[in-house]
């Protein structure tokens, strides 16, 4: 019996329940978070390019999207990298004892003009307890803008369709670009095997 499928060249025969055409194969895999990935993760968000095609899922809540998109259909991609202020380490060191300066200011002077009640387990008050806890909420918001990596965006452009994939780690910031060279070289290796073909 002849089976006119042939296999993938490469293990992989599907990703997430999407099966390969004959003769495709997985030329990167990257989800976001991490970047550049050996195998398909099984959740979460997973940009495949096979020699073919483009293959993008995305998960929400309720409902996952798979979008295919042929690989010679891709026309530009544009990269935004986030943006992230800097802060040098004395002035983190100072906006640390400034806190810690306001804390102590303001907690004697509560604990001197109420005579509010008393946290048994840590043995505080609780207004200096709700400055305390309002200064360490500040910290974090601080520490998210100033020291926290920033992500980005890929955006994938066709003739007639776009889709953006944000990435929001460092490493996969680090891996987008050959994630994309790697885009290219399968789309010019499968538009210049299409044109050889057309010319037989």
């Amino acid at each position: 019996m002849s089976n006119n499928l042939e296999r993938p060249l490469n293990y992989l025969t599907q990703v997430r329940e999407v099966g390969l055409l004959s003769g495709e194969k997985v030329v990167c895999l990257f989800a976001p978070e991490t970047g550049i990935v050996p195998e398909p993760t099984t959740e979460g968000r997973l940009l495949v390019t096979t020699n073919r095609r483009i293959i993008s899922f995305e998960e929400g809540q309720s409902a996952q999207d798979t979008m295919l998109i042929p690989i010679e259909d891709m026309k530009a991609v544009s990269v935004r990298n986030g943006s992230r202020n800097s802060l040098s380490w004395t002035q983190a060191l100072l906006m640390i004892a400034g806190g810690l300066v306001i804390y102590l200011v303001v907690s004697y002077w509560l604990t001197t003009r109420f005579d509010g009640p008393s946290i048994p387990l840590i043995n505080i008050d609780l207004a200096p307890l709700v400055v305390l806890l309002a200064l360490l909420t500040g910290a974090w918001i601080a520490w998210q803008h100033y020291f926290a990596s920033e992500g980005g965006s890929i955006r994938f452009q066709g003739s007639d369709w776009s889709f953006s994939l944000p990435y929001p780690g460092e490493t996969a910031g680090e891996e987008v670009y050959q994630l994309i060279n790697l885009m290219f070289s399968a789309r010019n290796g499968h538009s210049s095997r299409s044109m050889t073909a057309g010319d037989l």
